[in-house]
């Protein structure tokens, strides 16, 4: 009779156990939704696209893409002619394979739509980019729903709470991996697989162990198929299997086998090599020593992409390491055999020439760390942390602090996911980060303050302003220099003949940011390039300012005019430059 409780018990457990997971996975889900945005890349198309693809055509090429419409739209470079002759991803195939089930399930909605376009047009790229969101949210929420499961192995559930609370709103899961297909939140998501399964294979025995062993290697085998670099995880899971499950090793090598096997197979298929298409960027690596220490200290620290910066409560996990090391238990030493391959991972990335990860709000590359942070985090979280901040000052201050990071690392990932069109815009203006990269360490111009401002903006949108007065009174530049460099620094002076402010990018407003349109006419007067400089200071009504950028030129003998005038984002031309402000060079 109280066998048949205690397992009644257990039954009742299990289930609340799973719905809370489900409520939980509910409300991330609905968190990284509810910006209504697609903040993602074309990096990602080819992810969203693989599979209902194949569905369609019964290939895993994407020949019928070609010249698609995505290369109009600039999203040609995420695809490569193959050696083997055909169209296909220059991205890992693993994401494609971490969200089949989900891209089947939007292939089946298709179908049963008889209006729905065609994958190959143009019209049918607002319905992809709402799937890739919808698929791109749910993997993370996901990974936040097993990152609660993996922390209550950990410790206690108050402990877990914290910790996956951080994972799912604290880094940059919210603001990147939930918002488009990159491979981020897939690598989180078998990076906690990997853990979650070896937790489990530590507390089993016999068949049990040696199956939790085999699925712990197929997530490890997976993750460089996802993104390369994932494979420190995959080495430091090996290296603690091999000392804490020496006599069952051979399953976990065996699910590495399974795992790894169609990145393989797809890359000797299409490339005929087991790099495929990331091969280039393996070249790419061997940065100088000078340049490695300037990006590992930006990877942390720099006010635009510091990962300390972005979430500066992670800084605890740093801690949660160290103690991870001293207690010696084997599910800490895992923890800290993936904190080691984290740390490494930013190492790796320091030797990266694009170590700032292109276009992205912060540290998009340490994305892949997050989860493996997150739970270090445990070690660190008293088990009762109300109870545990009334023993001593010192607990107590370290508690309030603890707090503080969590809270401004909380507002700096909503800002990321909700500030719009003005906080998208840091990358590109007034330069493109890929220009000017140490725009990175410029504290002045700080990503975080324009996506507050710009979330703020659209929380508390500002009441429309009447029609705004404005001209270019000056302008230098766009004479093309001796050393025949493409992109020149262009200046022009800007005067608000109105009553209202002209606002610039420092605003963090979008609409009725005041530009200047720059373009370049060919002998005959007619445009054949349209470039923008940007004002960064608000000018006041009666007031001047400046704008300013970098303009690309045509090479050498092309003869060009150039032509000026300002122009306000969301609005319309107001008034042409005068005569003095328009030459030919």
């Amino acid at each position: 009779m109280f066998g048949g409780d205690r397992t009644t018990c257990t039954r009742v457990t299990r289930v609340r156990s799973a719905i809370l997971t489900a409520v939980i996975i509910a409300a991330a889900f609905a968190a990284y939704l509810a910006n209504g945005e697609f903040l993602g890349s074309y990096d990602s198309m080819p992810n969203s696209l693989l599979v209902q693809n194949a569905l369609a055509t019964g290939r895993l090429d994407f020949d019928d893409f070609r010249n698609g419409y995505f290369t109009a739209l600039g999203g040609g470079y995420a695809f490569v002619e193959a050696p083997n002759g055909h169209l296909t991803s220059v991205f890992p195939i693993g994401t494609a394979i971490v969200t089949a089930p989900i891209e089947l399930g939007f292939a089946l909605a298709r179908r049963s739509e008889q209006s729905a376009p065609p994958l190959t047009a143009a019209a049918g790229e607002p319905e992809r980019q709402r799937e890739e969101k919808i698929a791109a949210a749910l993997v993370a929420a996901l990974a936040v729903g097993l990152c609660w499961r993996c922390a209550l192995l950990l410790g206690t559930p108050a402990q877990a709470a914290v910790a996956t609370g951080v994972f799912a709103a604290c880094t940059p899961m919210w603001a990147i991996a939930s918002q488009a297909l990159w491979q981020h939140g897939p690598v989180n998501l078998m990076v906690l697989a990997l853990i979650y399964a070896l937790l489990r294979a530590g507390r089993s025995s016999g068949a049990a162990a040696a199956g939790w062993l085999a699925a712990a290697g197929v997530a490890a085998g997976l993750l460089p198929v996802i993104r390369p670099t994932a494979l420190l995880f995959t080495l430091a899971a090996a290296v603690f299997v091999g000392w804490a499950h020496r006599a069952r090793g051979g399953w976990f090598a065996a699910g590495v086998a399974a795992g790894i096997a169609p990145g393989i197979a797809w890359n000797l298929a299409f490339f005929h090599t087991l790099a495929g298409g990331y091969g280039g960027n393996a070249a790419r690596f061997g940065a100088g020593p000078g340049q490695a220490v300037t990006a590992f200290a930006g990877l942390l620290v720099s006010p635009n992409r510091g990962l300390f910066v972005f979430a500066p409560v992670l800084a605890f996990s740093l801690a949660g390491a160290a103690r991870a090391v001293r207690s010696r238990r084997p599910e800490a030493l895992l923890l800290a055999a993936l904190g080691a391959a984290s740390a490494a991972l930013v190492l790796v990335y320091a030797f990266f020439p694009t170590w700032w990860a292109g276009f992205t709000y912060g540290p998009r590359f340490l994305t892949d760390a997050s989860a493996v942070a997150a739970l270090l985090l445990m070690f660190v979280v008293p088990a009762e942390p109300l109870r545990a901040s009334r023993r001593s000052r010192a607990t107590a201050v370290a508690s309030a602090v603890f707090v503080v990071a969590a809270f401004a690392s909380l507002v700096i990932e909503f800002a990321g996911a909700n500030g719009g069109a003005a906080g998208s815009d840091w990358n590109a203006v007034p330069v493109s980060i890929d220009l000017a990269p140490a725009r990175v360490w410029d504290a002045g111009d700080s990503q975080i303050r324009r996506n507050l401002l710009g979330a703020y903006d659209r929380f508390f949108p500002p009441p429309p302003a009447p029609p705004a007065a404005v001209s270019v009174v000056a302008f230098s530049g766009a004479a093309r220099p001796a050393n025949g460099a493409a992109w020149v620094p262009v200046d022009a002076t800007v005067a608000n003949h109105g009553r209202t402010p002209l606002y610039g990018y420092l605003s963090g407003r979008y609409a009725g940011q005041v530009r200047v349109r720059i373009r370049l006419t060919d002998a005959r007067g007619v445009p054949f390039s349209e470039q923008q400089l940007y004002v960064a200071q608000t000018i006041a009504p009666g007031a001047r300012g400046s704008a300013g950028g970098l303009i690309r030129l045509p090479p050498p003998p092309i003869a060009y005019g150039v032509r000026c005038d300002p122009i306000v984002v969301g609005g319309s031309i107001l008034r042409e430059a005068p005569p003095s402000a328009a030459r030919n060079c």
